[in-house]
């Protein structure tokens, strides 16, 4: 009976010190260890964003300022995108760019179209292929290499011979356009088509994208 009673007491102490039914691990990312909890009994979930983190930085972007914890410190805020970022180009290839997002895009892709903008000119030219991509974590600096492939008129100057020296972020999403354009269609195929009708000069297409505003612009000062 008393042996009985012993062991009885012993399993109500170990009872009491089991883990609640919520669980806490910890798990190491790029090389800095991490804290993530779940719960099985309320749902609750404390995002693993809310943890500093280190975030490398690519060797050609080291001038560059990026948040390092992909919550603080962010130089620029898109209202095409919905976010804050960071954007900086190579100081030694014009036709890499680096991009850094606050808040993730996980629905539709986002397109980079290189530009060319004159000395103290408020147009561009845009120099070739827009390079699309998922942006989908704000823990992570993305490289994007862009191509002066873009075809010239007949006679005119050829576009590769222009430096990079801005860049056109767009969402590759459908959105309305107004006249002449008067239709819903991809920003980024509107944006190719203005400029194919200024090619034409014809200025209206590019009026009308403008006016619609669902594009971010950057211009680099390397």
């Amino acid at each position: 009976m008393t042996q009985q009673l012993i062991l009885t007491l012993i399993l109500l102490i170990l009872s009491a010190c089991d883990a609640p039914r919520s669980t806490r691990s910890f798990y190491r990312e790029n090389g800095a260890e991490r804290q993530s909890f779940s719960s099985s009994d309320d749902g609750y979930n404390f995002p693993s964003s809310e943890l500093e983190m280190t975030i490398p930085v690519p060797p050609e972007a080291q001038h560059c300022t990026f948040s390092p914890n992909g919550i603080d410190g962010y130089s620029n805020f898109s209202t095409h995108l919905s976010s804050r970022y960071n954007i900086c180009q190579s100081q030694t290839n014009d036709a890499k760019v680096f991009f850094q997002i606050k808040n993730p895009i996980y629905d539709n892709r986002v397109c980079f179209l290189p530009t060319y903008n004159a000395p103290g000119s408020s147009t561009s030219i845009y120099l070739g292929s827009p390079k699309c991509l998922f942006l989908e974590s704000s823990n992570n600096i993305y490289t994007i290499t862009l191509t002066k492939d873009r075809l010239s008129p007949y006679g005119a100057t050829s576009y590769s011979q222009y430096p990079i020296n801005g860049v056109m972020v767009i969402q590759d999403k459908s959105y309305y356009f107004p006249a002449p354009f008067n239709v819903d269609m991809s920003a980024v195929d509107a944006y190719l088509r203005c400029n194919q009708m200024l090619d034409q000069g014809v200025t209206s297409y590019c009026q009308a994208f403008k006016a619609a505003g669902e594009y971010t612009y950057s211009v680099f000062n390397n």
